[in-house]
């Protein structure tokens, strides 16, 4: 943010929140502001807030109204918690300890990028990002060991999957839109099969679309025991959240026998068919997609 603080005073209120939204490198429809954490699980990366806080050192005025356009009531931006490396849970509870509660309880709509447990099962690719030693899981040098012990990395998924959206009502206790981004390989059960499940999900959805339309016939049953599922059905519980949007993506791996035409087609009518299920088993919100 470039001009003396004398000159940014002077300029209109809108002009300035211009230069600030820019600073902030908010991007997209919502005006995201990122956050993430680094590799040593403590450390927020919250580029926005640290803006504001440098504006303390030059003007306290500029600082305050910085820092109240950031955390305006309500959101003037969208706060996308980006799990990329770690659970999100992880990156709440560093936010937590960074961002006072008088700020926190300002904030009502947050993104959590990448909600997702599949990302966390690691190859043995020394050099993928995030096989970097996890102070969490010493033991395993990473999220989860690797996807052999299924039973335990599946709890351990669905654990971690859970506790993101029971805490951040705690944390966050003024939220009342949840955007979540989910890739819909991870709403089919992890039975309908292979684990990388590159060719087998256009069959899957396939077999499992039937001329029927009661919610509770077999035709949702590949999504009903998926872990994914059991982590949404958490979404009942928080009384504050009014509307929830599912952002459909693709950040998982297809494989190499990807057939894009056809895997389009029936990923399509599983997003539908798993929005479907989340309007039948959490009631009393909104679900769209986004």
């Amino acid at each position: 943010m470039q001009g003396s603080p004398a000159t940014l005073q002077s300029l209109p209120r809108e002009l300035k929140q211009q230069i600030l939204r820019e600073s902030f490198d908010a991007t997209g429809r919502y005006n995201d502001v990122k956050i993430g954490l680094a590799d040593d699980c403590e450390t927020i990366l919250f580029p926005a807030l640290d803006i504001v806080d440098k504006l303390k050192a030059v003007d306290l005025r500029l600082f305050e109204e910085a820092k109240a356009y950031l955390f305006n009531k309500p959101s003037l931006f969208r706060f996308a918690f980006v799990g990329n490396i770690w659970p999100h849970r992880y990156i709440l509870r560093a936010f937590r300890s960074r961002v006072p509660l008088e700020d926190r309880q300002k904030i009502t709509h947050i993104y959590l990028e990448k909600y997702s447990s599949e990302i966390f099962f690691h190859s043995n690719d020394p050099s993928d990002r995030r096989s970097h030693t996890n102070p969490i899981h010493p033991a395993s040098q990473r999220p989860y060991p690797n996807k052999t012990w299924d039973y335990f990395c599946s709890r351990c998924a669905l654990k971690d999957m859970h506790h993101a959206l029971v805490v951040f009502p705690m944390i966050l206790p003024s939220v009342v839109r949840l955007d979540m981004g989910i890739d819909v390989i991870e709403c089919i059960s992890r039975s309908y099969g292979p684990d990388n499940r590159s060719v087998s999900v256009a069959r899957d959805v396939e077999s499992a679309i039937q001329p029927r339309r009661d919610i509770n016939t077999n035709r949702y049953f590949i999504f009903k025991e998926s872990l994914m599922n059991h982590a949404v059905l958490t979404l009942r519980g928080l009384r504050g959240v009014k509307e929830i949007c599912v952002c459909w993506s693709n950040f998982l791996h297809r494989g190499d026998e990807y057939d894009g035409e056809a895997m389009k087609a029936s990923e399509e009518k599983a997003e539908r068919l798993f929005i479907r299920l989340m309007k039948h088993q959490i009631v009393g919100k909104t679900i769209t997609t986004g």
